[in-house]
């Protein structure tokens, strides 16, 4: 393991804050913030395609490690914070190649998600995604981090307690 300050690894279902949080760490910290959604968009946007349901069909097909894998060679410089892998898979691999780092989970109801995403509570789009996020194994994803934040506290408290979090974890990836 290389002797550098750890990344961060920030998961939670669609609305749970990832990016806002990422956004203001990486903007405070002059830190590079990488999003896994950001390749699946971008690829998906070259093939026409629906960014979740092009992501879904990779994953089907097997291409569990297909975004992520573009993670290392993106990031300019580490530490780094990466937002919103979805698959247990993904977080074994950024373990792997992107270590030491520390996931944290960004746990919020899903009204609360709604609310933030949409506007409104029972959004029946969100309640979609997060079938389909569900079903890539998220719940697997979700036992595989080091922290788990309330996201449902007002942000100051939130980002605050991901950057304790990320500061006070043993690594022992």
């Amino acid at each position: 393991m290389l002797n550098r300050a750890p990344s961060l690894v920030l998961i939670g279902l669609s609305g749970a804050g990832k990016s806002a949080v990422a956004a203001w760490l990486g903007k405070t910290l002059s830190l590079p913030v990488l999003e896994v959604g950001s390749f699946v968009r971008a690829e998906a946007k070259s093939k026409n395609r629906n960014p979740l349901e092009y992501a879904n069909d990779t994953f089907r097909r097997g291409g569990f490690l297909h975004f992520v894998t573009q993670v290392p060679g993106a990031a300019p410089s580490f530490p780094v914070i990466i937002v919103g892998p979805r698959r247990p898979e993904e977080i074994r691999y950024l373990r792997e190649k992107v270590a030491p780092c520390v996931v944290t989970l960004l746990e919020a109801s899903f009204d609360v998600r709604s609310m933030r995403k949409f506007g409104r509570a029972q959004s029946a789009g969100l309640r979609h995604r997060d079938g389909i996020e569900l079903s890539w194994g998220f719940d697997s994803t979700r036992r595989l981090a080091d922290v788990t934040v309330d996201a449902e506290q007002d942000f100051p408290t939130v980002v605050r307690d991901v950057r304790d979090g990320w500061k006070f974890v043993d690594i022992g990836n």
